[in-house]
């Protein structure tokens, strides 16, 4: 069928979202993962579940008929889109299609798993088929009485509905398809003398003329939505380099060509309200070149996945159920005249944007099937990245930059009738993330021939058996609060308890459901910068906990600084591991030059009632902590400043820090502490090492 004009867009009642006819068709395996559900989260659950049992996970909230995301066992998650549905929602059940018809329960007929809801006529008049799309309802009658149908699989034949025509109705994805088989030339003479017409009914939609020969269905009134149809014919005669042998399913090598559609009011009784459309079938040939039988297809259904192929000719093949996407160039006998062709087609990406930070992208892998081949000889085929297209896309196409090329000899005239080409270059990753980046929810291909005035590049692929891969995962934040623990901060500078600290920092997971999170320390001179100890990947801690790690001995050099980075990962420490976004955050620390090795000196002024403070060996003492009749403070947190009276708690009968003043500190013995008093103190320097303790008792008179 081929679209030549009039812009339409989707319209729901007639169009259901694409898929595979069956979960058997492609090459690669279908393997159904294994669905689960649990209170942690659907991400998360699925992505603990596959670790433990060593195979993909469905995360069951994210599928639809074209998507599902899997957890895989390395902690990663992977996106499969496929351009047409493959699966349908049965009492809350995700389902592989199937497409094969069955006499339902109200004694018509309809598939056995499809992502819509069709009936089709078991015979008689009145409606021939119903179909319920997005709690709408499309209607198609027949012009007189229907013989009851055979029923094959997906499809129903009704036989001679005319002399010497048989309909032949086939389940699709997105809908039904219904083909008239003309058997012989008096048949086709006969079908022109009657015409060929159409009951249509349908909920907000209205079956329009469109032009000259052209239909339309047009929306509610004032809605623009315009989708054109396009009713086509072919013969069984074919060009074997063109295509395959044609059949009621595809023109294979033979060319179709359009009809004339006419709309007409009024309809039958059994279906009031219906417009008619008639297909006077001027355009299709009795005598001549014909092969019967003829195949006529009025195009009722179109789908709401979109592909193009689109032709130099400026012939334009849009959701053709007919035809497959058309590659290369065409200059065969029956081509018509030479063209070349490219086709286009897009997947749904939105569960690789769906995130406040940007998915990593760790490969992406397109799947394309070849159905045929114009000489079955191994030439390839490149896959391209491209721009948006419309129905109304003219030639060249929205092409943009090659990403791959593949080679098969396979058709349906070839020794191979079919082949899976896997498309997997470092530059579609590089695409796939460029979609993650801009959050593209379509991301757009296009198959072109790599030489396209050589007609042994023509090939065809079907548009059901297009599939994207995209295995990925939200990285975790950069980490935030670092800090050496236990350190002391003095005139700017960190400064740590001795040369092992432990370096801490916190960080958060962007997964919908966080995972865990490991943290890899980096610890390097800050002078002339030289990495001096790395951590690896310490701790494994939830996303919002703190990590940490303890730096071993005989690495870092007292009176020396060093700076410390961390890296956050979500994943285990392999190819697939992601981490934090560069540039890494960093802390500053100096490891103190000595600890004070002398005992304070420690003198009694009896008029003052005060202790004070001294260290003989001059060790950068900053101050001393002390305590009365019991043993000092070990440790302060924020280092004194000589204008500070500031107290850092107290232990037993009391205590304090005093500062460092003329390189004296004093404490001066509280009033209710009389009789024997005692003090213990111990010096500390910028770093808050402590030296020996010192300690003088006296005598404090009551009066």
């Amino acid at each position: 069928m081929r679209v030549t004009g009039a812009a339409w867009r989707r319209i729901a009642v007639l169009t259901v979202i694409g898929a595979f006819a069956s979960g058997a068709v492609m090459a690669w395996s279908r393997t159904a993962p294994t669905p689960f559900a649990d209170p942690l989260g659907p991400e998360q659950a699925a992505s603990r579940l596959a670790k433990t049992i060593g195979r993909r996970v469905v995360v069951a909230e994210r599928t639809t008929e074209t998507t599902q995301v899997v957890a895989d066992p390395d902690g990663t998650f992977t996106l499969l889109s496929d351009l047409r549905p493959v699966r349908a929602k049965v009492d809350g059940e995700w389902l592989p299609i199937d497409l094969t018809l069955e006499t339902k329960s109200d004694g018509r007929i309809g598939p056995r798993v499809a992502p819509f809801d069709v009936r089709l006529s078991n015979g008689g008049g009145g409606l021939f088929a119903e179909m319920v799309v997005d709690d709408k309802t499309f209607r198609v009658a027949w012009q007189g009485s229907l013989p009851r149908p055979t029923l094959n699989g997906p499809k129903a034949t009704y036989a001679e509905v005319f002399a010497g025509v048989d309909l032949v109705v086939t389940m699709d994805q997105e809908g039904f398809r219904e083909v008239l088989v003309v058997k012989t030339a008096q048949a086709l003479a006969a079908l022109k003398a009657t015409q060929v017409r159409f009951g249509f009914a349908a909920d907000d939609l209205t079956l329009t003329q469109a032009g000259p020969g052209r239909a339309a269905v047009r929306g509610p009134a004032g809605n623009d939505e315009l989708k054109e149809l396009s009713a086509e014919w072919w013969d069984s005669r074919f060009d074997p380099q063109i295509g395959g042998p044609p059949s009621v399913d595809v023109p294979g090598g033979s060319i179709s060509r359009p009809l004339t559609m006419n709309v007409e009011p009024g309809g039958p009784a059994s279906a009031p309200g219906t417009s008619v459309l008639a297909l006077p079938l001027t355009e299709a040939e009795t005598s001549g070149n014909v092969t019967f039988p003829l195949f006529i297809d009025p195009a009722l259904v179109k789908p709401r996945s979109h592909w193009l192929t689109i032709t130099s000719a400026n012939v334009r093949y849009y959701d053709d159920l007919n035809d497959p996407m058309r590659v290369g160039y065409c200059a065969f006998p029956d081509c018509g005249g030479t063209w070349t062709a490219r086709s286009y087609f897009a997947f749904v990406t939105t569960d690789i944007t769906s995130k406040p930070t940007t998915a990593n992208v760790v490969y992406a892998f397109v799947y394309a099937t070849q159905i045929h081949s114009a000489t079955c000889t191994s030439l390839p085929v490149d896959l391209y990245s491209a721009n948006a297209f419309t129905n109304t896309t003219s030639w060249p196409g929205p092409i943009v930059a090659k990403l791959d090329g593949k080679s098969s000899a396979a058709g349906a005239t070839c020794p191979t009738p079919s082949e899976v080409l896997k498309f997997d270059t470092p530059a579609l990753d590089t695409y796939l993330q460029t979609s993650a980046d801009t959050d593209k929810t379509v991301t757009t291909f296009a198959l072109r021939a790599p030489n396209e005035t050589n007609a042994s590049y023509w090939k065809k692929f079907a548009p059901s058996e297009l599939r994207l891969e995209v295995k990925y995962n939200f990285p975790p934040n950069r980490a935030t609060g670092l800090a050496v623990q236990n350190a002391m901060t003095c005139g700017g500078v960190t400064y740590s308890r001795g040369t092992t600290p432990r370096l801490i920092a916190t960080a958060t997971d962007n997964n919908v459901s966080p995972h865990d999170l490991r943290f890899a320390f980096s610890v390097a001179t800050a002078a002339a910068p030289a990495t001096v100890v790395t951590s690896g990947e310490a701790w494994f801690v939830p996303s919002g906990g703190i990590g940490g790690w303890d730096v071993p001995a005989n690495k870092l050099s007292a009176g020396t600084s060093y700076v410390f980075k961390v890296k956050v990962y979500n994943l285990p420490g392999d190819s697939t591991s992601l981490a934090s976004a560069d540039p890494d955050p960093t802390f500053s620390f100096t490891v103190p030059s000595v600890q004070p090795a002398s005992a304070p000196a420690v003198t009694w002024v009896a008029a003052s009632k005060t202790f004070q403070f001294t260290n003989p060996a001059a060790e950068g003492v900053t101050g001393y902590t002390y305590a009365w009749s019991d043993v000092p403070r070990s440790a302060t947190q924020v280092c004194p400043t000589a204008a500070s009276t500031w107290v850092g708690g107290t232990t037993g009968s009391g205590g304090g820090v005093a500062i460092v003043a003329s390189g004296v500190g004093s404490a001066q013995v509280p009033t209710n502490l009389k009789g024997p008093v005692t003090v213990n103190v111990r010096a500390f320097n910028a770093a808050g090492n402590l030296s020996p303790m010192a300690s003088y008792s006296v005598f404090v008179p009551v009066a």
